[in-house]
């Protein structure tokens, strides 16, 4: 008798497995059901296999089977074909609480699966309660989160679905997102930008980042500016206003609208106002004010016609002259008028400042460069002797040099000690305004002033160097420039260094190796050492 072992895989709650073996003389029963039977249809429940008998392949033993002995038929499966390995497997489909069979891997959710496949039955990460990512299905359908994502907007790292986060961006800009300027933002959440802070320059409408844009400016004018007078605009950059067209009376320069500024009339004056004479001013608003101009009139001059334009005047003198109402107009008429009836008469360039004139020729009424707040310069007086010209006047160390002034501060001008007819040096400027040439040098000649004081001072010993002694002007020269001392490590003499060459020390006796030169004689005179520390100040030159 053979005994046949089978093994029942059944799925359970957990989708596990048990395992039920057979015993001697009993069919196996699934631990989980009564005892089945087999009704021949494998689509059903659990199947029990039914003892079958041997097939042409099975063998069985001769000898009676003892207690350990297993007879091992070929168990036959569910479709009735044999194992040939001794062990029947009978898989059986799990029945669902609706009574279909629940098949794990058939793409579709049935009994207890969360999922199958594909099917997520609808769920996702986010419905799972995490904030992103790829929510997928296990081999035992179950939901299977290993690729959902748990992240938190305004961490300032960019996570999931986040478009942006805090101040992180992804490299976005206002310009990207089709604005010209402005901050782009985050919003809140995390799944979008805030372009409240962008703006396009040019649309008329002040954004975020703009003080104004195009005609808007946002309610400003050049008086909201600090400014008089004048139109305000807006840059094209929308980022400030543009006051070029401003006015601010008061300042000195004729701007905009304004026709003066103080003295600064703008080379106006009442004749080109369209008046005879007179003076022309500036009121407080920088307009003209033509109160003192005035049209000259026959009251003036000889007219040959009796009276003058003027009846005032003209009463005036006939009432003392009566001629000069019943005949020609004459110089006593006009001499009367001017004298004792107030006539107003000009007569520019006379000299004397008449009634009605400022100046006149190099009369200024007492005016002068300094009391018009200047330090030096002279005033001159426009032809029409109404206005005083102080563009002649100036003020030392504003750094402008002015007429009257050779150079102001470091501005020279262009000059040098060299433009000014010296060999070289440093040209400066002095506190009025003039030029220092004290540091400027003419370069002594090596020929005509230099070898001459070897000659008449240095019977050179033979201490310094055999070849000193004597420096014939034949050999000075090389034996002197760019040649090293034996006593100290310096030159001789060193081009462009006074201070460095060995032979300003020894003459000025601030080198005692070797004693002071002349030998055993007095220094010499300072002024010829410096005619030395000239030459070589200017590069030694043989000339």
């Amino acid at each position: 008798m053979s005994m046949t072992l089978r093994l029942s895989l059944t799925p359970t709650a957990a989708f596990g497995l048990l395992l039920v073996t057979g015993c001697p003389g009993s069919d196996p029963v699934p631990a989980d059901t009564e005892a089945a039977t087999d009704t021949g249809d494998d689509t059903t429940g659990a199947m029990a296999t039914t003892s079958t008998p041997p097939s042409e392949d099975s063998t069985t033993t001769d000898e009676p089977p003892t207690e350990d002995s297993t007879s091992t038929g070929d168990a036959v499966d569910s479709s009735g074909s044999s194992t040939g390995d001794g062990m029947s497997t009978t898989t059986g489909d799990a029945e669902s609480s609706s009574g279909g069979a629940s098949v794990c891997g058939d793409a579709m959710i049935t009994g207890n699966e969360q999922c199958d496949g594909k099917d997520l039955d609808g769920a996702d990460c986010i419905s799972e309660g995490f904030n992103g990512g790829d929510l997928a299905c296990n081999e035992f359908c179950l939901l299977d989160f290993t690729d959902c994502e748990v992240f938190s907007c305004g961490d300032g790292m960019l996570n999931g679905p986040e478009t942006c986060d805090a101040a992180e961006l992804g490299g976005q800009t206002c310009l990207t997102q089709g604005f010209d300027n402005g901050s782009l933002l985050c919003e809140p959440n995390c799944m979008a930008f805030d372009t409240s802070g962008c703006g396009t320059c040019g649309d008329g409408q002040i954004d975020a980042a703009e003080t104004c844009d195009s005609a808007n400016l946002g309610g400003q004018s050049c008086a909201s500016q600090g400014f008089t007078d004048g139109n305000l605009a807006c840059n094209a950059e929308c980022t400030g206003y543009n006051t070029n067209a401003c006015t601010l009376c008061g300042d000195g320069a004729i701007e905009g609208a304004e026709d003066c500024e103080g003295n600064n009339l703008g080379g106006q004056t009442c004749q080109s106002q369209g008046f005879d004479a007179g003076v022309l001013a500036c009121d407080a608003a920088c307009n003209f004010n033509a109160g003192a101009c005035f049209d000259n009139s026959t009251c003036c001059a000889p007219n040959g016609s009796p009276g003058c334009s003027d009846p005032g005047v003209e009463a005036c003198v006939c009432a003392m002259d009566p001629f000069c109402c019943s005949v020609e107009w004459d110089g006593l008429c006009v001499g009367q008028a001017t004298a004792d009836c107030n006539a107003v008469c000009v007569v520019c360039g006379n000299g004397n400042i008449d009634m009605g004139e400022i100046c006149d020729g190099n009369q200024f009424g007492g005016a002068s460069c300094q009391s018009q707040g200047f330090d030096n310069g002279s005033l001159s007086c426009q032809a029409n002797c109404s206005v005083i010209d102080n563009s002649g006047c100036g003020i030392c160390g504003n750094g402008a040099i002015d007429p009257a002034e050779s150079c102001d501060g470091g501005n020279l001008g262009g000059a040098s000690c060299q433009s000014l007819g010296f060999d070289g040096g440093n040209l400066s400027c002095t506190g009025n305004c003039g030029f220092n040439t004290s540091n400027c040098v003419n370069t002594p000649s090596w020929s005509g002033q230099i070898q001459p004081i070897w000659n008449g001072n240095c019977g050179c010993h033979q201490v310094i160097s055999p070849v000193f002694s004597n420096v014939p002007s034949n050999t000075a020269y090389n034996n002197l420039v760019n040649v090293g001392s034996s006593q100290v490590a310096l030159d001789f003499i060193e081009p462009g260094q006074p201070n460095n060459s060995y032979i300003i020390h020894k003459m000025e006796g601030t080198q005692a190796v070797g004693g002071s030169m002349p030998d055993g004689q007095p220094l010499l005179p300072q002024a010829t050492v410096d005619i030395i520390r000239d030459w070589i100040d200017a590069g030694a030159p043989n000339n």
